[in-house]
């Protein structure tokens, strides 16, 4: 199959810049459509302690919004270690540093890997393809 993250060359297409620009635009519009009709489809079925695993996050959008909805804490598995000073600026900026934990590694290559000692989580969200895990 086609990827779009090749093993070489994936931060020419999530870079920092990438970063810094996702991080304006959700500073100046909030959530994209997709993300927005997922969030409000987990607020409300209540997330009221909840903790969220996001594989492939970005910048922390939809996390920060699904703390702000009242999930207790959210870990990011980012492929890119591009997004992290911006997805650090947003979660500080909004004062949800303390709940948000950031990992890097490829669900993909390096699934036993990257993934142990996430899947206790409630709750799991990957936006490409968007797909949502209740437990």
């Amino acid at each position: 199959g086609v990827s779009c993250c090749p093993p070489r060359g994936y931060t020419r297409l999530f870079s920092k810049r990438a970063a810094r620009r996702d991080a304006k635009r959700y500073r100046r519009e909030g959530l994209d459509d997709t993300a927005a009709t997922m969030v409000g489809f987990l607020r409300e079925r209540g997330m009221d302690g909840a903790s969220v695993l996001e594989i492939g996050g970005g910048v922390g959008a939809v996390q920060l919004e699904l703390l702000k909805a009242g999930a207790a804490r959210t870990t990011n598995l980012e492929l890119s270690p591009e997004y992290e000073d911006a997805a650090g600026e947003l979660a500080h900026e909004q004062g949800l540093e303390e709940r948000v934990e950031r990992r890097l590694g490829d669900v993909v290559q390096d699934r036993p890997v990257a993934i142990r000692g996430l899947c206790s989580g409630e709750l799991m969200t990957w936006q490409s393809p968007v797909a949502t895990y209740l437990a």
